[in-house]
């Protein structure tokens, strides 16, 4: 896939994640669907695997509740690190993998669904701002296209069959490992020191990821700009 950002002419390759994680779905010899085996388990302080933490337990206990207990979730860890790669020169692309915690190995098994293009800056005014906004946008870009079945899997459910079962399975996204510039690119946070980080709402910088962070109110773009408006008028005018 081309892309095209700013006159620059990327390339990425990806295929569609629900795709990738029903296969390892069927696939796999161990798999567990609910955190207490055969149903879903009460919160626990344990943290022996990732179907004890709170982020699985609280999207189990949702979905058994609204779809009733032949569904469960499938949760992922998402991995993407530009930083990591070979500093050799020569890499063009570095790979956005998942991993499905319902599936059970001896060692943690993360499997590629796309390859991300590395943007390097041009020689131009601003390289580094653009450089940065051509990044963000190309990441954006392909992790949609990668999940973008996922993301209608996440809210219908999927059917799935185990064993002699007909089960519905919700997708949901646990845990996103990345560096603090691709963090940024995928919430969509500004760059820089501001209080209130993200683009679409008002969270508190130190409350975000956490799950006091969904409470958080959308931005008024109006609001916000009438108010900075008043404010500057009162200092220029020493009001």
């Amino acid at each position: 896939m081309a892309l095209e950002q700013n006159g620059d002419t990327l390339h990425a390759y990806f295929r569609p994640v629900l795709g990738v994680v029903l296969a390892l779905l069927r696939e796999s010899e161990n798999i567990q669907l609910w955190s207490g085996g055969d149903r879903p388990a009460s919160p626990t302080s344990v943290r022996e695997t990732p179907m004890d933490g709170d982020a699985f337990r609280l999207n189990e206990e949702e979905v058994v509740r609204e779809h009733g207990p032949s569904s469960f979730v499938l949760g992922l860890h998402v991995y993407s690190d530009a930083t990591q790669i070979s500093k050799s020169g020569a890499y063009k692309l570095y790979p956005l993998r998942v991993r499905v915690v319902n599936v059970i190995t001896d060692e943690v098994q993360f499997v590629t669904v796309a390859y991300l293009p590395v943007v390097k800056k041009l020689k131009e005014p601003g390289a580094d701002e653009k450089a940065r906004r051509r990044r963000s946008a190309a990441l954006q870009r392909v992790i949609y296209l990668a999940f973008r079945t996922a993301i209608g899997s996440s809210h219908s459910g999927e059917k799935v069959v185990v064993g002699d079962r007909t089960l519905r399975a919700f997708l949901r996204v646990l845990l996103c490992l990345a560096d603090i510039p691709e963090e940024k690119a995928v919430l969509c946070m500004k760059s820089g020191k501001c209080a209130h980080p993200c683009s679409s709402c008002d969270v508190c910088v130190n409350q975000t990821g956490i799950p006091e962070a969904l409470r958080s109110r959308d931005r008024d773009c109006f609001r916000m700009l009438t108010t900075h408006l008043e404010a500057a008028g009162h200092r220029e005018h020493q009001r």
